[in-house]
């Protein structure tokens, strides 16, 4: 059984939505993945869930997308969080992103928990932590090619919060920012985190 997560807060004020949108901007300029479609829980509290293959996973295609837009929301810092009453359970989230070059690009994954992450429906990246403790940040190359790709991340709720980057190898194309999204929650440690991006450790 799922349910909707509704846990992103609007900008209250002129200056509020000013402030996000350069969070925003900032955010998509060192790769981030800023607007997502979040749904769950899945399972019934265990850890083991995990491991199970749920639906989401058997659907998800290239350019096909599966999470209702109803659940959509936008992170200005790149950072995907859920409300404090989260627990337990499965979730995924989905987002895209789209490229001017084809090429070897690496994905910059930033989270304390259990996640896995898919490109166009192949697992690019699979961090678990549930009976190891691993570094934060890790970087996985993966072979993309011009265009529109699609990103799903299944993960339990200790991997919050965590973030999606989307980088070359080395200077050159950069990604084009998603579309605008619904929600918006500003975050102040986001230049910390954008800076940190930027200037990822290029060895893998």
């Amino acid at each position: 059984m799922s349910q909707t997560v509704n846990v992103v807060s609007e900008a209250t004020t002129d200056v509020d939505s000013v402030r996000f949108e350069e969070l925003l901007l900032q955010s998509r300029e060192y790769g981030l993945l800023t607007d997502w479609n979040v749904l769950g829980p899945f399972g019934n509290g265990s850890p083991k869930d995990f491991d199970r293959i749920w639906q989401l996973e058997r659907k998800a295609k290239p350019g096909r997308f599966n999470i209702p837009r109803t659940n959509r929301f936008q992170f200005a810092d790149g950072a995907v969080r859920l409300s404090e009453e989260s627990e337990t359970g499965i979730y995924y989230a989905e987002s895209a992103f789209e490229l001017d070059s084809t090429g070897t690009w690496i994905i910059r994954l930033q989270t304390h928990g259990t996640l896995e992450l898919f490109v166009d429906g192949k697992s690019a990246a699979r961090k678990d932590t549930r009976s190891a403790i691993l570094p934060e940040v890790s970087w996985h190359s993966v072979q993309l090619d011009v265009g529109k790709h699609q990103v799903l991340v299944k993960f339990l709720p200790s991997a919050l919060p965590f973030r999606v980057a989307v980088l070359p190898p080395s200077p050159g194309p950069k990604r084009r920012p998603p579309p605008k999204a619904i929600h918006a929650e500003p975050d102040l440690e986001y230049q910390n985190a954008a800076v940190e991006t930027h200037s990822y450790d290029a060895e893998l």
